[in-house]
């Protein structure tokens, strides 16, 4: 679930590309980066995070973890520094360059977006307050009888038109309506129909048009089918590409920790991947493909809200939840105001592998800390303060709804063009398929950063729909969960389910280690 500062105006301080100046097709320094000056000049040595002499908010930390054992096998080593310098220079830049060549919505992007947030005003009094309670209530669900069902059934898509903020960008009334009307008519006449038998109903008939991972009908996931995953083959790295099909080769870490090429695509399950490939000497090679893992945490059975860590002399930020429940809350408050203390780290990794979501308003603080800039990312999208959304999250979005003065039955509306933070660090983020909604938040403040290199898999692309909430059907109880707001980042693409691409593609489980390598190929320690 995320919850955040969405609507909230950036203070304008990031420079853009045009702000730079007109005749950049990117943004450059005009001096050797900083990052690579304290390096040669072997500031790295020695440097651990996390000790007596660091900020309160570092000490509270637990004890730096070093020399960490892995479960795979120890790849050959080379001698420190002994890579070539421009060839991450050149990979780092490119990367710079890349992200920095669309900070601004068209108006063609923007129109879309309008057209999904219609005036609602007429559905403000949908709902008596007895069926909104009951609608709110927690109950176990059961079997009901055909009529029940229907009643659940309506219900079901009555909720998605009045509260789901995704329903107008899915096509509104055009595409659901027809959908209500097929699962009414698949529904018996007479007899029962359990609570599992309608979710099914429900799943199939609204998973073929909407594609938003945090939308659920009981326990079934619209995405499930779906779902992208990183496929690799593993063992194998090539540094001749030519001639080959761009779509299975990609930038990854190699075994002295050299940027190279390797095999990785997104894929379901792995069926629609080639097992055959002509390399650039033409010759075929056979191609086992594999899923990436994803990262089972630092410590068994629970996901550490703010850690500071040292890995082989490089310091590890770890944030696996930003849930603001009551327990995981003081830590998330220290990792916010860590942000500056970070400044001092030429080189260091934020670990965001199994960060699920929350409140990524703790990201936008430690963003801001670091940088000394409010995140300025490219957003577009709204909120649907509707019945439901008023009643449900209450003292929330009612505060946030009189801050943005947004009138009765009208969109919070925002949009916000781009820009790149200027830093002199070097920032490694480690990404898994379970890095998700307010997960992903944190990954693209830190992308809006100069010197950003995310590696591991793509993230879980659960990120476009937010301000989740839960309903259960009057009859059934079954659970509907779903968002009342949607906000599109970067760009206009959805990538639910797809997610963010990592810059190095690296099995999760192991990206930590392969940083580690990189850094020592490359002399960055």
């Amino acid at each position: 679930m995320r919850e955040g500062t969405f609507g909230k105006k950036s203070n304008g301080n990031y420079k853009s590309a045009a702000a730079a100046g007109k005749n950049r097709t990117c943004l450059r320094r005009a001096v050797a980066l900083s990052w690579m000056g304290a390096l040669a000049a072997g500031v790295l040595v020695g440097m651990t995070a996390c000790t007596k002499e660091t900020s309160p908010a570092l000490q509270k930390a637990p004890e730096a973890a070093k020399n960490q054992e892995s479960d795979v096998l120890k790849p050959a080593t080379a001698e420190s520094g002994s890579g070539d310098r421009k060839r991450l220079d050149d990979f780092v830049e490119e990367l710079d360059c890349e992200r920095s060549r669309d900070f601004y919505w068209t108006k063609e992007e923007w129109s879309i977006f309008k057209k999904a947030m219609p005036d609602y005003s007429n559905q403000l009094d949908t709902y008596t307050e007895e069926e909104t309670e009951l609608l709110s209530s927690r109950r176990e669900t059961r079997a009901v009888s055909a009529e029940e069902a229907r009643e659940d059934a309506e219900s079901f898509f009555t909720l998605l038109r009045t509260t789901y903020g995704g329903y107008d960008y899915f096509g509104g009334d055009e595409t659901f309506l027809p959908i209500r009307d097929r699962t009414l008519a698949a529904l018996p006449d007479s007899g029962e129909v359990t609570a599992g038998e309608l979710e099914e109903l429900l799943y199939k008939g609204v998973r073929d048009v909407v594609a938003d991972g945090h939308l659920m009908i009981g326990q079934r996931n619209v995405m499930e089918d779906k779902q992208q995953y990183m496929y690799y083959v593993p063992g194998i790295f090539l540094e001749d590409i030519q001639g080959m099909d761009p779509a299975y080769i990609r930038p990854t870490i190699g075994p002295l920790g050299e940027i190279t090429y390797g095999f990785a695509a997104l894929s379901h399950d792995g069926k629609d991947l080639p097992g055959v490939m002509a390399g650039s000497d033409g010759k075929d090679m056979e191609l086992d493909w594999v899923r990436a893992e994803s990262f089972e945490g630092w410590e068994e059975d629970s996901h550490i809200p703010y850690d500071c860590k040292t890995v082989e002399d490089l310091p590890v930020l770890v944030c696996e939840t930003l849930d603001d429940s009551e327990e995981p809350q003081p830590l998330l408050e220290l990792m916010a105001q860590s942000g500056k203390e970070y400044r001092e780290f030429p080189v260091f990794a934020v670990d965001l592998r199994g960060n699920w979501g929350g409140s990524d308003s703790y990201a936008q603080q430690w963003t801001e800390g670091f940088t000394g800039k409010w995140p300025q990312i490219k957003m577009a999208g709204g909120v649907k303060f509707s019945q439901l959304c008023m009643k449900v999250r209450g003292e929330y979005e009612s505060r946030r709804k009189e801050e943005l003065g947004t009138a009765e039955g009208a969109w919070s509306e925002t949009k916000l063009n781009g820009g790149t933070a200027l830093c002199d660090n070097l920032v490694f983020v480690l990404t898994d398929y379970n890095t998700a909604s307010a997960g992903e938040d944190f990954v693209s403040f830190l992308r809006s950063i100069e010197h950003t290199v995310t590696v591991g898999s793509n993230t879980s692309g659960c990120q476009t729909f937010g301000n989740i909430m839960q309903f259960y059907l009057p009859n059934s109880a079954l659970r509907v969960r779903l968002g009342a707001s949607f906000f599109f980042w970067d760009s206009a693409e959805n990538r639910e389910g797809k997610g963010y691409l990592p810059d190095l593609w690296v099995n999760p489980t192991e990206a930590l280690e392969a940083v580690n390598r990189l850094c020592g190929y490359y002399g960055l320690k």
